[in-house]
C-alpha cells in the first residue's frame, strides 16, 4: 500500500499552530495589544492585609484575562506592561499609599499607571503626606492620579498632582511648597476629607502666620 502524501494545508497548520507570539512581527502583536486595549478598563482594589477572600481562578482571570501577558518574558513585559497598567486601575487606601509607592513605583522614572487614592472612612490615621506622590507625577508624565472621596473635588485634587500641565502650579510647587497632606475624612467624627498645602517660611505670606498651626493635628484640636 502507498504511503500518502500529508495534505499541504494540514502542514502548514500544525507550522503556524507551533509559531511563538514573539515571532510574529510587531505589527502584527500592535494589532493584538490594540485589540487588548479596546477592552473594559479593568478596578483592583488593594484589601486590608487581613481581609482577603479565596476568589475562584476563573473570576481572577474574566476580569483580567490578558495578565499574563504581563508575566511572560522582559521583552513582552516591557512592550505589553505599560498598555494593561494605563487600562488598569488599582485603588489604595491613602493609609497604604506610601508602602504603594516604594514596592511599585521604585526610583524608575518610566512609572505608567493609573492610580486611585480611597481618603473614606475606616482609618482614624492622621495626615498623610503627599508631596513625594506630586513629585513623582512631575517625573513620570504617564502616571495619573484620581481621589475618592465623599466631600472632596475630583476635579481640584486632579489639578492638584497635575504639575506638569499646569505649568504655573508646578512652579509654584517647585520652589514655594514645602508639603502636601492629604487627611482622610472620618465620617462618624464629622471631620471632612481635605487637602493643607505648607509652603517654606521664607516664602511664608504674613496673613498665613496669623493662622499656622501644627500640620498634624486637625484644625479642631489646635
Amino acid at each position: 500500500m502507498a504511503a500518502t502524501m500529508p495534505n499541504q494545508v494540514d502542514v502548514a497548520i500544525r507550522h503556524i499552530s507551533q509559531c511563538n507570539f514573539l515571532d510574529l512581527p510587531g505589527e502584527l502583536r500592535n494589532r493584538f495589544y490594540s485589540f487588548i486595549e479596546e477592552d473594559d478598563s479593568t478596578s483592583i482594589y488593594l484589601t486590608e492585609r487581613g481581609g482577603r477572600r479565596l476568589l475562584p481562578w476563573f473570576w481572577i482571570l474574566q476580569r483580567r484575562q490578558f495578565l499574563g501577558l504581563t508575566q511572560t518574558c522582559r521583552h513582552l513585559r516591557r512592550e505589553f506592561l505599560p498598555l494593561y497598567m494605563a487600562r488598569t486601575q488599582i485603588w489604595s487606601n491613602i493609609t497604604e499609599l506610601q508602602a504603594y509607592m516604594r514596592t511599585f513605583f521604585g526610583g524608575s522614572a518610566e512609572v505608567v499607571g493609573n492610580f486611585g487614592i480611597d481618603v473614606r472612612g475606616k482609618t482614624n490615621n492622621p495626615a498623610v503626606d503627599i508631596t513625594s506622590l506630586i513629585q513623582r507625577c512631575h517625573t513620570a508624565p504617564n502616571l495619573r492620579v484620581t481621589l475618592r472621596s465623599s466631600n472632596f473635588n475630583e476635579k481640584a485634587f486632579s489639578t492638584l498632582v497635575d504639575v506638569r500641565g499646569k505649568t504655573k502650579w508646578g512652579d509654584y510647587f517647585s520652589t514655594v511648597v514645602e508639603k502636601v497632606a492629604v487627611w482622610p475624612e472620618r465620617p462618624a467624627e464629622g471631620f471632612p476629607a481635605h487637602v493643607v498645602v505648607s509652603v517654606k517660611p521664607e516664602h511664608g505670606e504674613s496673613w498665613m502666620l496669623q493662622g499656622a498651626y501644627d500640620i498634624g493635628a486637625p484644625a479642631s484640636v489646635r
